[in-house]
C-alpha cells in the first residue's frame, strides 16, 4: 500500500468527518493515524489547521494531545515489526503472518527494478515522449534505404513496457529486438558507418607477448618468462604485460583458479587486477569499489530546484559501478566496469548490465566529454567492460550520426586462461583489448583536453546539435534502510 501525500490525507479525513457530521478535530486524527511512522509532531500538529481552514472548517476544541505516548507507540510498533520480520524469516512460507502482506520480500518489493527489468509507469512514458518530441527531424540519422533510425527506435520505445535501452537513445545492434524494427541490411550500415577500430599492438608488445607462444606447460613458460626484465618507468607497457604474465603463472603455480569459494573482489583483485596496473602510467586514473559516477550524478540532479511550493528535492546519487576510468587532472569519465562474480555470459546480471547499466553510464560520460568539445562530436567515444566471472568483453558508445548514442560490442567474450596449455593464446587478445581500451581513452581526453575553440560568451544557448541525455526511471531502487522505513509508515498496525 502506497502511503498518501500528507496533505491528502488530512483532507481526506476532514471530507469524512464531514460526511459523517463528525466534529474535526486533531486529537481524534491522531488517533487514527496512531503508529503510522510520521515525523509526528511536525508533520500531524502544524499544517492541520491551515488546512481545515481553506477548506472552510472550525476545527472543534479537544483534549491536548499526548505527543510523548504517540512518539512511544511508533517506536514500539516499529520494534515490533522488526521482530516479526526476523521471524518470518525462519519460518516456511505458508506460515507467514498477516503483516508480511505489507512488508514485501526484497525479491518481491524490487521486481520492478531487478535485473529482469524496470516496468514503465505512465510517468516513464511521458517523459520518454518528450524525449523523442524534442528531436528535430531534418537531424536525425536517415540510412541509404530512406529509413530514419530515431523514428524507427521510437516504435519500439511505444512497444516497451520495461525500461530499454532505445528510451535513452541507445542502439546496440547485436540484441535481437532490432530485427524487428530494422532490415538486416539496415542494421550492417548502422554497424559499419564510421565504424571504431581496433588499434593494433605496437610491435615491441606484440613481438614479446608472442615470443611465448608455442610454450605449453608451467615450466616452460616460467623459464621464458625469467629471461625478461623491463624498466617499469622507460617501458611501463612491457613491464605491464611481463607482470601480468608472471601474477597469471603464480595462480597457476599455486592453483587459485582451482579453488571455487572466491567472492567478487577476489576475482577482481587477483584475477582481472591486471586491467588497474595497466593504467599505472597512464593519464587516466582506475578507481575501484562500487564509485558512483559523476557523470550520472549530473544527469539525474540537473532538473533539481531550490525549496519554492514544494522542498528541495534530496541529492540523487550516481549509478555506482564495480570501476571507473577518470582523468587525472580533470573531473572527466571516460569508461566504467561492471563485474559478477560467476561465469554466466547469459545471467539476467551479465544482460542487464551489457545492455542497459553500462551503456546509459557510458552515455553520460559521453556526453560531458562533449561538452568540452562540441565540434568533435563525432569522434569522441567512451569505453567499458562487463565481467562475468572469467569472462569479459569491451564495449564502446559513440555519436556516429543524428542523436543516436551507437553500442559496439566485440562479437565474443573473452575467457580469462584456466590453464598453462592455452594461457598465452587466451591472454594475447584479453591484454590486447585492455591496452586498446587505455591508449583510447587517452586519445579522447586529448581531443577534448586539445580543443582550442573558446565558447561565446551568451545567456542563450549554443545553436549546437542538442542530444537528450539519458532517460531517468521517475522510480529509483531504494536503500535497504529507505526500504525498512517505507515498510514501517505502509504498516496498517
Amino acid at each position: 500500500m502506497t502511503e498518501l501525500p500528507y496533505n491528502d490525507v488530512v483532507i481526506k479525513f476532514i471530507n469524512q468527518c464531514k460526511e459523517n457530521d463528525e466534529p474535526v478535530s486533531l486529537a481524534e486524527f491522531v488517533k487514527k493515524r496512531k503508529g503510522r511512522g510520521r515525523a509526528i509532531y511536525r508533520d500531524w500538529r502544524r499544517p492541520f489547521a491551515p488546512l481545515a481552514k481553506q477548506l472552510n472548517i472550525q476545527v472543534a476544541k479537544s483534549s491536548s494531545v499526548n505527543w510523548g505516548e504517540i512518539a512511544l507507540s511508533v517506536l514500539r510498533s516499529g520494534h515490533l515489526l522488526k521482530n516479526n520480520r526476523s521471524q518470518q524469516t525462519s519460518l516456511p512460507a505458508q506460515s507467514a503472518t498477516v503483516s508480511s502482506s505489507n512488508i514485501s520480500s526484497p525479491s518481491q518489493s524490487n521486481t520492478s527494478s531487478s535485473n529482469l527489468g524496470r516496468k514503465l509507469n505512465d510517468v516513464d512514458r511521458d517523459s520518454i515522449a518528450q524525449i523523442y518530441n524534442s528531436l528535430d527531424e531534418n537531424q536525425m540519422w536517415k540510412l541509404s534505404t530512406g529509413t530514419i533510425v530515431e523514428k524507427q527506435m521510437e516504435k519500439l520505445t511505444l512497444d516497451c513496457n520495461y525500461e530499454h535501452q532505445t528510451h535513452s537513445l541507445i542502439m546496440d545492434c547485436s540484441l535481437t529486438v532490432w530485427n524487428d524494427y530494422f532490415t538486416k541490411e539496415e542494421l550492417d550500415e548502422i554497424r559499419n558507418y564510421n565504424p571504431i577500430a581496433i588499434r593494433e599492438l605496437p610491435s615491441e608488445l606484440n613481438d614479446y607477448i608472442r615470443s611465448y607462444l608455442g610454450k605449453h606447460t608451467l615450466e616452460e613458460l616460467d623459464e621464458h618468462n625469467d629471461k625478461f626484465k623491463f624498466d617499469r618507468i622507460k617501458e611501463p607497457e612491457q613491464y605491464w604485460i611481463h607482470q601480468t604474465i608472471t601474477k597469471t603463472l603464480d595462480m597457476y603455480f599455486y592453483k587459485y583458479l582451482q579453488d571455487k569459494d572466491r567472492t567478487e573482489s577476489d576475482m577482481l583483485r587477483r584475477i582481472w587486477g591486471f586491467i588497474d596496473c595497466c593504467f599505472d602510467s597512464s593519464k587516466i586514473k582506475f578507481v575501484g569499489g562500487e564509485k558512483a559516477s559523476e557523470a550520472c550524478s549530473m544527469r539525474l540532479n540537473e532538473s533539481r530546484d531550490p525549496a519554492a511550493v514544494q522542498a528541495m528535492e534530496r541529492k540523487r546519487i550516481g549509478t555506482k559501478t564495480d570501476m571507473l576510468f577518470k582523468s587525472r587532472s580533470s573531473p572527466l569519465e571516460l569508461g566504467t566496469c561492471e563485474t559478477g562474480k560467476h561465469s554466466s555470459i547469459n545471467s539476467s546480471k551479465s544482460i542487464d548490465e551489457a545492455s542497459l547499466k553500462c551503456p546509459k553510464t557510458m552515455k553520460d560520460m559521453l556526453l560531458q566529454l562533449v561538452k568540452e568539445s562540441p565540434q568533435n562530436l563525432r569522434k569522441l567515444s567512451t569505453y567499458g567492460f562487463t565481467i562475468s566471472g572469467l569472462y569479459i568483453k569491451l564495449i564502446v558508445t559513440d555519436f556516429p550520426a543524428g542523436y543516436v548514442c551507437r553500442v559496439s560490442k566485440l562479437p565474443e567474450w573473452l575467457q580469462f586462461p584456466t590453464s598453462e596449455v592455452d594461457c598465452v593464446k587466451k591472454l594475447i587478445p584479453i591484454v590486447h583489448t585492455v591496452w586498446h581500451a587505455k591508449v583510447s581513452m587517452e586519445s579522447m581526453l586529448d581531443i577534448a583536453g586539445m580543443d582550442s575553440n573558446i565558447p561565446t560568451l551568451s545567456f542563450t544557448p549554443r545553436p549546437t546539435l542538442q542530444i537528450p541525455p539519458c532517460f531517468t526511471s521517475s522510480t529509483q531502487p531504494a536503500s535497504r534502510k529507505r526500504k525498512y522505513k517505507d515498510a514501517i509508515q505502509n504498516d496498517p498496525s
